[in-house]
């Protein structure tokens, strides 16, 4: 693929993919458009490896690309807060890619969608549910009893009731991980897409690139005001996020589960304090290396970051909900926020 030099060749050869894939099932192709939104507690953009340096797109203004011989990513840096990175690469590669970039530069993270927050946004919208992935692994049990499943539901037109009332009860107590939606423009499909809670979002097809681009700036722009919002609350009284969900944590496992999952949660913790249905947990958020402190029950947890990147309290709930938790929401002085 040819790297483009400007916004207009990058929507042009994206409308030329979105024409191509407006008949096809399914969401493997290569050439889906996939974003990535950025969450950056920094003003430069790190070279990603084996990619070249960022180079601005001719006649536009907060928009770079980078290349190599597998693709390339361009980025909308329009926002210094929460960035949007977009490629056709495989999403393999592309996945693979991102999260290596990421793991790398420490003032780098995802912006992650609460459960709460996906359904709103496409209610928002109006658009049509058409399939929800959803996750839950029981980092507690043993191997033999683990009670851990994965799955993708795709129900396209159906409406048969058992199979909403099934679907209802599922997203009630699990956590979901993406939601396939359908935007419908006088009685057709003008929009297909995949949201995801780690912040990425895959469009098959579009009726106008500016339109997906549209789509993706309002969710960009949905959860920066979530984090502004959020920060400006912890900064006025410095009480704790809060947060509630449906599986119940064994606290004697916790200690090493978490240690197994800092990677992901980005969060070095140690316990300072056990009860029998209690834990308290001192540390560090490796995001930007900032102090944090975690109350745990069973089935509630309180978490207090005292200054920095408040990123940490949807990070939490969305791993933690696919995890070990299940359905997550969080609030603050008893207020549900990142919705």
């Amino acid at each position: 693929m040819r790297t483009p030099r400007t916004l207009s060749e990058f929507k042009t050869e994206i409308q030329k993919n979105f024409r191509a894939n407006s008949d096809e099932d399914g969401f493997g192709k290569a050439d889906y458009l996939k974003a990535y939104l950025i969450e950056s507690n920094s003003f430069d953009v790190p070279i990603m490896d084996k990619f070249n340096p960022w180079k601005k797109l001719e006649n536009s203004i907060n928009w770079y690309v980078s290349d190599s011989q597998r693709g390339y990513f361009v980025l909308n840096k329009t926002s210094d807060r929460i960035w949007t990175l977009y490629t056709t690469m495989s999403v393999s590669a592309a996945d693979a890619f991102v999260a290596k970039w990421m793991k790398s530069n420490i003032n780098l993270d995802n912006c992650w969608i609460s459960k709460t927050q996906l359904q709103n946004f496409g209610k928002k919208q109006k658009w049509t549910e058409r399939g929800i992935g959803v996750r839950y692994n029981d980092l507690f049990a043993e191997s033999d009893k683990a009670g851990r499943f994965s799955m993708k539901v795709w129900y396209g037109n159906s409406n048969s009731v058992v199979i909403k009332k099934e679907l209802d009860r599922i997203k009630k107590e699990y956590s979901i991980t993406s939601i396939r939606w359908n935007e419908m423009n006088n009685g057709s499909t003008s929009m297909t897409s995949e949201w995801y809670t780690n912040g990425k979002i895959t469009i098959k097809n579009s009726e106008n690139p500016n339109d997906a681009f549209q789509k993706i700036n309002e969710m960009s722009g949905r959860y920066l005001d979530s984090i502004t919002e959020a920060t400006k609350m912890r900064d006025k009284n410095n009480n704790s996020f809060e947060f509630e969900f449906k599986q119940k944590i064994n606290l004697e496992k916790y200690t090493e589960a978490t240690l197994k999952a800092k990677k992901n949660l980005k969060l070095w913790l140690m316990e300072i304090n056990s009860d029998s249905d209690f834990k308290r947990y001192s540390g560090i958020d490796t995001h930007t290396w900032d102090g944090i402190y975690l109350d745990l029950a069973s089935n509630y947890a309180y978490m207090n970051i005292p200054k920095g990147c408040v990123n940490a309290a949807p990070r939490f709930a969305t791993i933690q909900g696919s995890e070990i938790a299940g359905d997550m929401k969080i609030y603050y002085d008893g207020v549900e926020i990142f919705v």
